[in-house]
């Protein structure tokens, strides 16, 4: 199989201010010389983003460079867009209307409905033993520092803890050895406290875990919740 050699022809750059003359290929789409010629061109510096503006180009990107203030035009749109004047006139109705509907159906199993609708059967439930021992050491420290809120008068989440400051975001948690015991939940007490505390994390709660057996030595609850509130 015989190639055929190309036939070649002497062209010249098609770039401003270039008259040098080069050789192609007959058909070739080449025009410029060299790639530094091509950039040249404004339709190539227009496809690869080089175009270069004018010195009395008026888009804003000009203007901001050149320091010139905007029209009051321009800033009144601007400002209608930050204060949200340019949406519907019905537009705050709506929002508000929907944070006043539940979105929830009746039947939602979410912990937050279960309460309202009184299905828990431990809502409103009154302090028991361990946690009340705990509130007589809290009021000893500081009277009315601490509320109690473990019978889900107050969620976070989806969780309800058992004391929370009164000033600060802050939690404590009275943890029984059973209930939160490695035996039913299957985690270490270290596992079961980080646990509680990165869910608590997440709205920007500090939490503080006492175990039941911790009750045995109240001097040792005090040092750690004088130590938390600080």
């Amino acid at each position: 199989m015989i190639h055929k050699q190309p036939q070649i022809e002497t062209r010249i750059c098609k770039a401003l201010d270039c008259d040098i003359t080069f050789e192609c290929a007959v058909g070739s789409k080449k025009r410029f010389c060299t790639i530094k010629c091509s950039c040249k061109n404004p339709e190539v510096n227009r496809r690869k983003g080089l175009r270069k503006h004018a010195p009395d180009c008026t888009c804003c990107i000009c203007k901001n460079k050149r320091h010139e203030s905007k029209s009051e035009e321009h800033k009144k749109k601007i400002g209608d867009a930050l204060r949200g004047k340019d949406k519907p006139e019905d537009f705050p109705a709506k929002i508000s209307k929907s944070r006043r509907e539940n979105p929830h159906p009746a039947d939602c199993p979410c912990s937050a409905c279960k309460v309202k609708r009184g299905d828990y059967p431990w809502a409103g439930a009154e302090i028991n033993k361990t946690e009340a021992a705990l509130q007589k050491i809290l009021d000893e420290m500081s009277p009315g520092g601490y509320k109690f809120i473990g019978d889900f008068s107050f969620l976070i989440g989806t969780k309800s803890p058992d004391f929370i400051h009164h000033k600060q975001k802050k939690l404590i948690e009275m943890f029984g050895d059973y209930w939160h015991g490695e035996v039913l939940t299957g985690r270490t007490n270290e596992e079961e406290e980080k646990q509680r505390m990165i869910y608590f994390a997440k709205y920007g709660y500090q939490t503080l875990i006492i175990w039941e057996h911790e009750l045995k030595d109240p001097d040792l609850i005090a040092k750690k919740v004088a130590l938390f509130s600080k």
